[in-house]
């Protein structure tokens, strides 16, 4: 049985990190969203109508009640060199989570910022490979993922991989 729940978990594990790429309706509005959804939010494209967004969640190894204002600006670092800027389109509440096993015990706090995006930067994401993010977090400064760690290279390949998913779906 014990190797039963194994497997099982080892699927899921897989599953979420291969991300999904489809299509829904909304129940009221009947409108199509097209999405993408790596490792249940981690990295999330909608896009609904003429509205593209991108919410990213970052995980902090600590607990934190302080809510980022909408504005919070996330930078990015390319390859190439260059550097983008998003801004939160809302205020992003802090989420304090724990993680336990019978060695191991930790308190996470995470924080899922949403951005609105335009095509050119969805074009950009999904041809250049991205390298470092930073924001500002009110307490304790630079808040750096750099997606060429071993832990974080493949957040950087799912933002690259949603930007692929939405502009193929936009073109369906």
């Amino acid at each position: 049985m014990k190797i039963i729940y194994s497997l099982f978990f080892l699927i899921m594990i897989c599953y979420n990190l291969s991300g999904q790429c489809g299509s829904k309706i909304d129940p009221f509005s009947k409108e199509k969203i097209d999405y993408y959804d790596f490792w249940s939010g981690k990295v999330y494209y909608e896009l609904s109508g003429d509205s593209l967004s991108l919410s990213l969640g970052f995980w902090y190894g600590g607990q934190s009640d302080i809510v980022l204002p909408q504005g919070t600006e996330l930078l990015i670092s390319l390859e190439n060199g260059e550097i983008l800027s998003l801004k939160t389109i809302e205020k992003t509440e802090p989420v304090v989570t724990g993680i336990a096993d019978q060695n191991y015990g930790r308190i996470l706090t995470i924080y899922t910022m949403k951005f609105s995006l335009d095509i050119e930067t969805l074009n950009i994401f999904a041809a250049e490979k991205l390298t470092y993010l930073r924001f500002q977090h009110p307490t304790i400064g630079n808040f750096d993922t750099d997606l060429n760690e071993n832990s974080d290279k493949e957040f950087g390949k799912a933002i690259t991989k949603g930007a692929k998913c939405i502009l193929k779906q936009m073109t369906n």
